[in-house]
């Protein structure tokens, strides 16, 4: 394959993942038909009946052509969805969101981050797909030691980086790894800042037998970003002292 065939192969690589998800989000059951991809053409196979992605190089745009699809409930929903994603990529170019060469490097170095991030917690991951027309997206795979999870898709679109857990299979995974994202993505100091006003707070009510879960679920997060040991706010949340000893210690280590 030369260089403008696998620049085709991409474009419509990209533009078939994204429609295929599109219509799953819209429930209608979508995947690529293996080995379809050829220099200008790939087949999105539907429940009945398959669409064909046509690609022009020189044009930069996109045909689609329904194949044996004849309930005309099913039409009218793919063509919404097509039309939809043709509005978003022709706003995205318009405002210049979509510039693979432009995001491309600030993108998969926060994946990579983000990798680092979870390997720091015990999750394992690797990137099983990773797209960058019409907007930079890879699909991860994460797991434990003994089991895969399912897939993360992380996305950069024009409103910002957009994680989507839908693939993970067991709701608790889905919990842990959407409390991970907002952990890593969240602003460096503004969890320290949390901490230090919730201690403030409630730091003259530290002898009473109390509650104090907010204290403790902030420390957590601030603490499970930085620190190897992770913190369950569950266990922390009636022992105020404990919580002293590990503000101080956390304190101590960012300087």
């Amino acid at each position: 394959m030369d260089k403008t065939e696998g620049e085709n192969a991409g474009h419509l690589a990209a533009r078939a993942a994204e429609l295929v998800e599109k219509l799953r989000f819209h429930e209608i059951r979508a995947a690529v038909l293996k080995g379809s991809i050829r220099q200008y053409s790939i087949k999105v196979v539907l429940p009945q009946g398959q669409l064909v992605i046509h690609y022009s190089s020189k044009k930069n745009a996109f045909k689609y052509q329904l194949e044996n699809v004849s309930d005309t409930e099913l039409q009218q929903k793919i063509k919404e969805c097509l039309e939809d994603s043709t509005k978003t990529l022709e706003a995205g170019k318009a405002n210049g969101h979509f510039s693979a060469q432009e995001h491309q490097k600030d993108f998969t170095d926060m994946v990579s981050a983000f990798q680092e991030y979870l390997k720091s917690h015990e999750v394992d991951s690797f990137i099983k797909q990773a797209f960058y027309l019409p907007v930079p997206r890879v699909q991860m795979a994460v797991g434990s030691k003994d089991a895969g999870w399912g897939y993360l898709n992380i996305y950069q679109t024009k409103k910002g980086t957009c994680p989507k857990f839908h693939e993970i299979r067991e709701a608790g995974k889905r919990e842990l790894l959407k409390t991970l994202w907002d952990s890593f993505s969240q602003p460096a100091d503004d969890d320290l800042l949390e901490v230090e006003y919730y201690l403030s707070v409630l730091k003259p009510y530290k002898h009473l037998d109390f509650d104090f879960l907010v204290l403790a679920q902030s420390l957590a997060k601030a603490w499970n970003r930085r620190m190897a040991d992770p913190l369950d706010a569950d266990d922390l949340r009636y022992d105020f002292f404990r919580m002293e000893k590990c503000i101080d210690k956390l304190f101590s280590k960012i300087g």
